[in-house]
């Protein structure tokens, strides 16, 4: 009878375990996604500081450009090229020292999110996400 006993509760401590690994990894994922979505939020927040602060520069050189034609032409050169300050503005090249995190977390990290989203609406701003990381150099 106590073997019978002991066999049991083995079995049932095994369950246990088995049960609270299993929690355990579902917990761990839980917080990978939670960092996921951390990582992102913040990424965000960095794409629209990126974004005012670009703006304001290309409105600063626009009404700089109409008055100043050395400027003008310098814009000119630096687009013909594919090179130089004003190409990197006017090509929504922005600095990625503004991101929170380098940019293979970052994208890690929307990949990750998209796996778990259902919703459309959302799926389609993390894949713009993804892309607007090319901006940043």
């Amino acid at each position: 009878m106590l073997a019978w006993v002991r066999k049991k509760m083995e079995r049932s401590d095994n369950l246990v375990s088995e049960s609270a690994l299993s929690s355990c990894q579902r917990n761990a994922a839980r917080l990978d996604k939670r960092k996921a979505e951390k990582i992102v939020n913040q990424y965000g927040k960095a794409l629209k500081a990126a974004n005012k602060q670009h703006a304001n520069k290309v409105f600063r050189i626009i009404s700089r450009m109409t008055r100043d034609c050395e400027l003008y032409e310098e814009i000119c050169e630096n687009l013909e090229k594919n090179h130089g300050y004003y190409f990197a503005i006017f090509s929504h090249k922005v600095d990625k020292s503004l991101l929170p995190y380098p940019k293979e977390k970052i994208k890690e990290a929307i990949e990750m999110l998209l796996r778990f989203e259902k919703d459309v609406d959302n799926i389609k701003l993390l894949k713009a996400g993804l892309q607007y990381l090319n901006f940043f150099d």
